[in-house]
């Protein structure tokens, strides 16, 4: 809701895209006409978008585009094209590929940078800051891969054996006034405070978890599994950067590094919105 209630998508909203056969009528020539009018020229011969960006007639689709990056406004025709970008704005939680790209989301790599500045005339507001509360990007498709793959099977394992512990303590059976098991260690049973803590870090790492594997999921299958050949720029390894920032924030920061760089930033745009 916050997409469409506190701003308008279609002219605030940009994202990354190849520039071969993508710019050819994207949008209107002229920007504010379009704004004034409610409407927007559709003719053939147009040859520019609403940034600046000229490109070819011929509309390609996302396994055909090649070429650099630039900003894509908000397309026209085909129908689609357009599908494609509103499916991928209210898709994309955090925005790695979008100019409303969240803070603690890393941006695009240098070379990426560079060519969004060299090919997009009038580009949107955004900003490319670096610090340290950022995730981490995965340089290659391979590491993508790896990467994720190595976290889905951790979060199999440890989940495995946080449901074999929570099953053996009646806590998590709805007995909230039992004491533990006897198959757990006595220093545990017989101190109310390590009990208490045992049973709220088995709660903690059950949810970062089991959220950190699902995340997993989704550069797996788009990166993975359908990859370049089917959505063409959308699996691009830098738009999957990691879920969860450094624990050291914490450490650093306090609550304030819990919330604003460890844990997970999927919903930060939609919070942050007035």
């Amino acid at each position: 809701m916050a997409m469409i209630v506190c701003n308008d998508p279609q002219r605030d909203f940009m994202r990354i895209e190849r520039m071969e056969g993508v710019f050819s009528k994207s949008s209107p020539t002229n920007t504010q006409d379009s704004d004034v009018n409610g409407s927007a020229s559709k003719s053939e011969e147009s040859n520019s978008t609403s940034n600046g960006v000229t490109g070819v007639r011929e509309k390609l689709g996302p396994t055909q585009r090649h070429g650099e990056f630039a900003w894509q406004p908000f397309p026209l025709t085909p129908f689609v094209e357009r599908l494609d970008w509103v499916l991928d704005l209210f898709g994309n939680f955090r925005g790695a590929a979008w100019n409303w790209r969240t803070i603690s989301t890393t941006p695009p790599p240098k070379q990426i940078q560079d060519q969004l500045l060299r090919n997009t005339p009038n580009p949107p507001p955004h900003s490319f800051r670096t610090h340290i509360s950022q995730t981490h990007v995965y340089p290659t498709r391979r590491a993508l891969l790896i990467g994720n793959l190595k976290t889905l099977l951790a979060g199999y394992l440890i989940l495995d054996a946080i449901k074999t512990l929570s099953s053996h303590d009646p806590y998590f059976w709805g007995y909230l006034d039992r004491p533990l098991s006897p198959v757990f260690p006595a220093f545990l049973r017989e101190s109310k405070i390590l009990t208490h803590a045992f049973r709220l870090v088995l709660c903690q790492f059950g949810i970062k978890w089991a959220l950190q594997s699902i995340f997993a999921l989704a550069p797996l299958f788009f990166a993975g599994v359908l990859g370049p050949d089917v959505i063409g720029a959308r699996a691009e390894p830098w738009m999957y950067p990691a879920t969860c920032g450094a624990y050291t924030l914490v450490l650093d920061k306090g609550l304030a590094g819990w919330w604003s760089g460890w844990w997970h930033q999927t919903f930060r745009f939609a919070f942050e919105q007035p």
